[in-house]
């Protein structure tokens, strides 16, 4: 089998999730990481702001339970 050159988008969002849950990140990139993150689920429009619409704050409790049970999902699909 040959080696893929590029990071697969589960890969990315597994690396991203390593580097913020380490104690060793410094804050900054700890922000950085969760930017992206929050990019990648979408929290923010084309103009790079957090959109009020899909904001967490702005979510049903089923939107937010069904973002945790996603989150969970792919850190369990991680270990396996």
């Amino acid at each position: 089998m040959t080696k893929r050159k590029t990071a697969t988008q589960k890969e990315i969002y597994e690396f991203w999730t390593l580097a913020l849950r380490n104690e060793e990140t410094d804050f900054k990139d700890k922000l950085k990481v969760s930017e992206l993150i929050a990019k990648c689920l979408g929290m923010f429009n084309s103009f790079g702001q957090a959109d009020r619409e899909e904001a967490p704050e702005r979510m049903s409790l089923q939107e937010k339970l069904a973002l945790i049970d996603r989150i969970k999902n792919d850190d369990i699909e991680s270990v396996n």
